[in-house]
């Protein structure tokens, strides 16, 4: 006998058949799991601005190649806030947004990732992002993960930005490479470098 079929002889002899009661017992057990559940694994909630400053909020981490990503925007989330003169921006996350646990940026965060639908991706795409207001300084690397081609990351990426002049130029890593590569950058941030597939500007 399936479990199923256990849990429902189980519950009829408790109630001597009594449908409504059945029912009633059975809908409290499953709010009492779905609790359980979210104790164990909370999901993901906006964030108010003092918790994203600090990044003091629940974020999910999931394996790829080895590696364990932090999400901090699942896809189709916000992230909004008011700029240096006082003019509000938002931006809503068509692909998951993150970093890279156990690496280290040029800037001295976590590595960051864009995460993509492909997981049989074959290449990591990484952006050489641009300083804001300062165009022609290099700021940091995003990496595109998950992404079937160099023009899909590079239209993912500038998805997410208000100005074209953020892309700096884009490069693909085959993933083994990638994954060797940012390990080795935790107490050691560089650009990730490659050779093959480059795109220089926008």
């Amino acid at each position: 006998m399936s479990i199923d079929k256990r849990y429902a002889a189980l519950m009829m002899r408790r109630h001597n058949g009594n449908l409504a009661a059945m029912a009633d017992e059975d809908g409290r057990l499953h709010v009492k799991a779905s609790a359980a559940l979210e104790s164990v694994e909370p999901t993901w909630r906006q964030p108010t601005p003092a918790q994203a400053a600090a990044g003091n909020y629940y974020k999910p981490r999931e394996k790829w190649h080895g590696l364990e990503l932090v999400i901090e925007n699942p896809a189709g989330t916000v992230r909004e806030g008011v700029d240096e003169t006082g003019k509000a921006w938002r931006n809503v996350f068509r692909f998951a947004y993150g970093e890279i646990a156990g690496t280290e940026g040029v800037d001295g965060d976590p590595v960051d990732v864009f995460v993509g639908p492909y997981a049989a991706a074959g290449f990591v795409y990484i952006v050489r992002q641009m300083r804001r207001k300062r165009w022609d300084e290099y700021d940091e690397d995003k990496c595109m993960i998950n992404f079937p081609s160099i023009e899909a990351a590079q239209a993912a990426y500038l998805g997410h930005y208000d100005d074209p002049r953020f892309f700096g130029g884009i490069i693909a890593m085959p993933v083994d490479e990638f994954v060797r590569k940012v390990q080795g950058t935790k107490g050691a941030p560089k650009m990730l470098k490659a050779i093959l597939l480059c795109v220089t500007k926008y």
